[in-house]
């Protein structure tokens, strides 16, 4: 009996577009380097993971407002390592902890906090290991 053979194949996955603050692409999606300092991944599917985020002028609800353009733009806003003062912000919107696997900038799984609808998919867009649930 002969042993079946499997091919190898490469398979790809959709690779983000690194937008920072002060560039036409952040600037297209309210990424203003007038009121920001940050930068964040956007897949095609409008995945939206947001790693770094510095309002130039606190309490003015400038980071409030930019989270719900982007929800009004259809979103799906995930949001890496959020510090205490943005996890503040973004519970208003209903936003949960979760944990993802990022293998292209952590090497474990990393806290991720999103949307409950983000909750219930399981993603393999970035990586096949690539995964939400809640803690």
């Amino acid at each position: 009996m002969e042993m079946s053979r499997f091919q190898e194949r490469e398979v790809s996955y959709p690779m983000p577009k690194r937008i920072e603050t002060g560039t036409p692409d952040g600037e297209a999606i309210g990424f203003s380097d007038a009121l920001f300092s940050g930068w964040l991944e956007l897949y095609d599917d409008l995945r939206l993971y947001l790693y770094y985020l510095i309002s130039r002028f606190k309490n003015e609800g400038n980071t409030q407002t930019l989270i719900r353009q982007w929800l009004r733009g259809g979103y799906d806003i995930r949001i890496v390592k959020p510090s205490p003062v943005m996890q503040h912000i973004i519970r208003k919107f209903g936003f949960e902890i979760a944990f993802e696997y990022l293998p292209d900038h952590y090497e474990d799984e990393v806290e991720v906090w999103c949307r409950p609808s983000a909750l219930d998919r399981i993603t393999y867009a970035t990586h096949p290991r690539s995964r939400i649930h809640s803690h």
